[in-house]
């Protein structure tokens, strides 16, 4: 599940169809960026849902469309913005600049996939996404590093809480500090380092395990109900720590879907619809 987005193109009301629609009445963009013959314009979609004649119409236009023009499902342009977590932390990162910094953005994304932005917004939108990529490295991110390989395991746009896996009564997590392991039931601090040597190890009865080991302190050590997050095998050493540097567009996912569907928007003169 995630957050999804479109903008539908112009072909039906250019006559560049391959087929003309299974009606012959003229047809609107409803609220939702569906066809729908004009004379149900300004009646809410719930409340004519369930109409047979409707639903009929509806339905046949939403088959029309697959294959209407060239443009897969009439959409000029779709794009997926990121699963909710990517969403939310675009929203986090906007909101980390000083009040007003980006008046737009601040609010762009919706709760839910339902809704959708009006064309006449696209281009301060657009402004604002452009500056938000210049003046990302104001700010620093944090990043969880595989160190043998200088690999981004996890960051986080994924993890704005820090937990990324629930494990038997384990959780495990990152935050700028170092890692942590928590009691899945009362949350507990079990285990928490800056840097961490990961290693697998087989038991006396033939199972493996994942250790965590303190790189600052040997004593501190955890077995952890996991597979290992270095993708070791058995003896085989690897290095996990927390890097905290200054972000840029690469670190937040959304900034490029959500230009190239401004753009789109302004391309067509249409509506960013939520999906």
């Amino acid at each position: 599940m995630g957050l999804d987005a479109y903008v539908p193109c112009n072909c039906y009301r250019e006559g560049k169809t391959k087929t003309p629609p299974p009606t012959q009445e003229e047809l609107c963009i409803d609220e939702d960026g569906f066809l729908r013959p004009v004379h149900y314009r300004d009646i809410p979609y719930d409340e004519i849902k369930d109409d047979e004649e409707f639903r009929k119409i509806y339905d046949e236009l939403d088959d029309w469309k697959w294959n209407a023009c060239d443009h897969k499902y009439g959409n000029y342009i779709d794009e997926r913005v990121g699963n909710w977590s990517t969403a939310r932390y675009f929203t986090w990162v906007v909101r980390q600049f000083p009040e007003g910094s980006f008046p737009l953005l601040i609010n762009l994304l919706p709760a839910n996939n339902e809704g959708s932005v009006p064309v006449k917004d696209a281009p301060e939108i657009l402004r604002e996404l452009a500056e938000l990529r210049k003046r990302l490295p104001e700010i620093k991110g944090f990043f969880l590093v595989d160190g043998m390989k200088d690999q981004v395991v996890y960051d986080g746009s994924d993890y704005l809480d820090g937990n990324f896996a629930w494990i038997d009564k384990q959780i495990l997590g990152f935050d700028k500090n170092g890692l942590y392991v928590l009691d899945r039931e009362t949350e507990e601090l079990l285990f928490k380092a800056k840097e961490v040597m990961e290693t697998v190890e087989t038991d006396d009865d033939g199972k493996k395990h994942t250790l965590w080991t303190d790189v600052s302190d040997s004593e501190n050590k955890i077995v952890v109900n996991d597979d290992p997050i270095s993708k070791l095998e058995d003896g085989v050493v690897g290095y996990l720590k927390v890097e905290i540097r200054p972000m840029s567009a690469d670190d937040v996912y959304a900034i490029a879907p959500l230009e190239r569907l401004f753009k789109a928007s302004i391309e067509t003169g249409n509506p960013v619809f939520w999906a």
